[in-house]
């Protein structure tokens, strides 16, 4: 057994150490430390699948080595394509004069919008100062952790800003982007309102899977495009989620209206 074979049992030991931290670090820091915690479990496979080639005779190991890094180079790239996708996408794009404007839902912290959600709705309602007779449409359900629906908290979000109750639309059923759409669609057919140039809010990391689902979907769109808060860390994780959601939605989501 070579010098390289001897040390298996740290590279191993190092794996486990890495997945274990990775689980830690998800655990302790809930959502936003997703991004991290990939990263550690990325480092992890990588470091068993070292182990396991020093295992190996030199000609399988030197084939092993050879397929590791091809995948690493093709999964870099890949990303390296999704975010370049998910950057020339990210402004506003708005056609003409929409008529109703479609805010997605995200996440509350109690009863409040998330500072992902509050970000939309601020947005929202700069462009509605200009174009106060707009319909709005807020769509989101009521996860498992929200003690109400997202629509509804972002009704009353509006409506204490000022904007008049009787113009927003609740759909409060949908639980990802393709559902918002679909479903706000439907609700805006239900009331004889017109769904041609939708103008969609959300942030601009999203609105790349926005329009994939909205094209899929055969709505026509605008798109007003949001600031993410929070930090670099949040907004990388938040990006490289959003890559792998539009490998997802692309095999995926479908529907119709």
């Amino acid at each position: 057994m070579n010098a390289l074979a001897r040390r298996w049992p740290l590279g191993g030991a190092g794996a486990l150490l890495l997945l274990a931290a990775g689980g830690y670090l998800l655990y302790a820091g809930g959502r936003p430390w997703l991004f991290g915690a990939m990263v550690l479990w990325g480092l992890a496979a990588l470091l068993a699948l070292l182990t396991v080639a020093a295992l190996l005779p030199p000609r399988q190991r030197k084939w092993l080595l050879r397929a590791t890094a091809a995948g690493v180079l093709a999964v870099c790239v890949l990303f390296g394509g999704l975010e370049a996708m998910i950057y020339t996408n990210s402004d506003s794009q708005i056609n003409g004069e929409p008529e109703v404007m479609v805010i997605l839902g995200a996440n509350l912290w109690n009863h409040e919008p998330s500072p992902v959600l509050k970000a939309r709705l601020n947005a929202a309602l700069d462009y509605l100062d200009a174009h106060p007779d707009m319909t709005v449409v807020v769509t989101g359900g009521m996860g498992d952790d929200e003690p109400v629906s997202e629509a509804s908290c972002m009704a009353d979000y509006l409506e204490e800003a000022g904007f008049p109750r009787e113009q927003i639309l609740l759909e409060e059923s949908a639980t990802n982007t393709l559902e918002n759409l679909l479903f706000s669609a439907r609700l805006l057919q239900n009331q004889g309102i017109s769904t041609e140039n939708l103008l969609v809010v959300s942030n601009g990391a999203h609105l790349a899977r926005v329009k994939l689902l909205a094209r899929r979907i055969g709505l026509d769109i605008s798109t007003l495009s949001t600031p993410l808060p929070g930090g670099i860390f949040y907004k990388t994780y938040f990006r490289a989620r959003e890559g792998a959601a539009l490998v997802k939605s692309w095999l995926f989501d479908k529907g119709t209206i």
